[in-house]
């Protein structure tokens, strides 16, 4: 697994993510310090995932990824579970939100936007080992790149310009703080 250059992993995750699958992907992250970039196809059915559960057979901090890159085709109402999942097990420097559905692009894109600046940190303030939210300091939009033009749109404020947004890819720094967390 340790492989002597950085790995680029795509994931094609079909079916129902659950707790197992998660568990799974936490596992094989631990087992390399060189994944650079995870790719996510996910076209799942129902995305499940319990934090209680997981926090309870895998108490240990997420896993530093330098760049996550999420396709998702799921139900606009799986959007805030797979990103909890995700950033339980991997915290990424940058995500990429891919976005080419031209019917449901603009939602996808708000929801991953707003989920991941409007935390609500009372969620779970007795844990010795906090939710993702409590370790996010900032979100940045990096750039924009739309589908059809290779040249990247630059975003001030994204809800500016989101009706008017083709389909595309969003890219996104986020800041972490892990203080007295061993994420490596």
């Amino acid at each position: 697994m340790n492989a002597p250059c950085p790995w680029m992993v795509r994931l094609v995750i079909e079916g129902d993510l659950d707790t197992t699958w998660y568990l799974k992907l936490k596992k094989f992250l631990a087992a390399s310090t060189e994944i650079k970039e995870l790719t996510l196809y996910c076209t799942s059915n129902k995305v499940l995932f319990d934090l209680e559960e997981f926090r309870r057979v895998s108490p240990s901090p997420p896993y530093k990824v330098c760049y996550v890159s999420l396709f998702p085709t799921i139900l606009p109402s799986d959007y805030e579970t797979l990103l909890d999942a995700l950033l339980w097990i991997c915290y990424p420097k940058c995500l990429s939100v891919e976005a080419w559905d031209k019917k449901d692009h603009i939602n996808l894109i708000e929801s991953i936007y707003v989920i991941l600046t409007n935390r609500d940190l009372n969620c779970c303030n007795s844990c010795d080992f906090k939710c993702w939210r409590h370790y996010l300091k900032d979100v940045k939009i990096e750039s924009f790149l739309p589908l059809v033009d290779p040249n990247p749109i630059i975003i001030d404020n994204l809800m500016d310009v989101l009706p008017n947004l083709p389909p595309g890819s969003l890219r996104l720094h986020l800041d972490w703080c892990f203080s007295g967390v061993d994420g490596r």
